[in-house]
């Protein structure tokens, strides 16, 4: 086989895995979510921080909700990209933290 052949063959490999892959990746994103939200929450928090905070907090639950109840891939790729979401709440919330 020629190596564009092999290439071709690589990446319809790695588009056809990944999405159900990432699907399944929600709890450990969403203990990665409330260990960074815990971790902020422990800081000194200025009030553009604690509005991040609470907005993470919030979307938080939704994404657990969602994937409490999620049943196919699609949604549980909802569920990671709330999760997600609140993963940049949270480390904003880090960064606008008094030092």
């Amino acid at each position: 086989m020629s190596k564009a052949t092999l290439a071709a063959i690589a990446c319809t490999v790695v588009v056809l895995v990944a999405p159900p892959a990432r699907a399944y990746m929600c709890p450990v994103v969403i203990k990665q979510a409330e260990e960074l939200i815990a971790r902020a929450e422990r800081g000194k928090t200025t009030r553009h921080a604690a509005a991040r905070l609470e907005d993470a907090v919030k979307h938080g639950g939704e994404a657990g909700a969602h994937h409490e109840n999620a049943t196919p891939n699609k949604d549980h790729d909802g569920a990671s990209r709330k999760v997600w979401t609140v993963l940049g709440l949270a480390q904003e919330a880090l960064n606008l933290q008094e030092p």
